[in-house]
């Protein structure tokens, strides 16, 4: 085994760590299989220059770090600048979380204290406010590699989008509104699909 397998090994597992990934969460975001991710950490095979360059990006450094050897308090110094970034996205995404319900409490409020004629569903107005704070965590989700999470915010997506539009429906007294919920098995059927054959197929 050579050394600077052996760097490369160590550095992925050590990026990966810092950046509270599983090896499930590695292979979607590389498109590879969780049994490729595993023998780049045993070293047991070195991705190729292409997909090095890969992993650089994904983990924002070069190359180069990827094949030097590094002590516990570099990694130390980065798991902690990368700890301060995820709560710093994860404080932004809960403040957008918490403007969208605070506009569906306004909404709600107002038809009650103005009489509006919507006031009996302006209830509604929170199931779109989840359907808002699931398309939030989803782009978080992309954005950051957690695919686990992105696979449940998008399903939690489609289904809190179907609701919405069901009870808008159902306030306005439309017939057969339910079959809303047909349209939602396909594209649950689709995601669930895309997730599995993204993580099973490897690259060549």
């Amino acid at each position: 085994m050579g050394k600077i397998e052996e760097n490369i090994a160590n550095n992925i597992v050590n990026l990966r760590k810092v950046n509270n990934m599983t090896q499930f969460d590695l292979a979607g975001k590389l498109q590879y299989s969780n049994k490729t991710i595993s023998k780049w950490e045993r070293a047991e095979s070195m991705p190729d220059i292409s997909v090095l360059c890969e992993i650089a990006d994904l983990f924002n450094v070069s190359v180069d770090f990827l094949t030097k050897e590094h002590s516990e308090k570099e990694f130390d110094k980065k798991d902690k600048e990368e700890k301060q970034e995820l709560l710093k996205n994860i404080l932004v995404m809960t403040l957008w979380s918490i403007a969208a319900y605070f506009i569906a409490t306004v909404i709600f409020i107002y038809a009650h204290l103005s009489s509006a004629s919507y006031a009996p569903f302006a209830w509604i107005a929170y199931i779109i406010a989840a359907a808002v704070c699931c398309f939030i965590v989803s782009l978080y989700s992309r954005r950051h590699g957690y695919v686990t999470t992105g696979l449940v915010a998008n399903s939690l997506l489609i289904w809190t989008a179907i609701t919405s539009v069901f009870c808008i429906t159902l306030s306005r007294s439309m017939d057969n509104s339910w079959m809303l919920f047909l349209v939602g098995l396909p594209m649950q059927a689709a995601l669930f699909t895309q997730f599995f054959m993204r993580h099973k197929v490897q690259k060549k």
